[in-house]
């Protein structure tokens, strides 16, 4: 499941043309951070991730299952 958060956030992000470094500072965590979240890394906090999706337009459970 963590690969696929990853995914999921990547592949949002990049289709709304957001850097990565911009969507960090929308929620407040350093590049690296989101870095290790979206390369699966790490699993992001819930409260992380419901500001991910926020800032993303779609919900928690669409990345944790992917957005269609």
């Amino acid at each position: 499941m963590t690969n696929t958060i990853g995914r999921n956030i990547r592949t949002t992000r990049e289709r709304l043309g957001m850097e990565q470094q911009e969507l960090a500072g929308k929620i407040g965590l350093t590049s690296a951070s989101l870095c290790n979240i979206e390369r699966g890394k790490n699993l992001p906090k819930t409260q992380n991730l419901i500001k991910i999706a926020q800032a993303l337009g779609v919900t928690a459970e669409e990345l944790m299952k992917g957005v269609s």
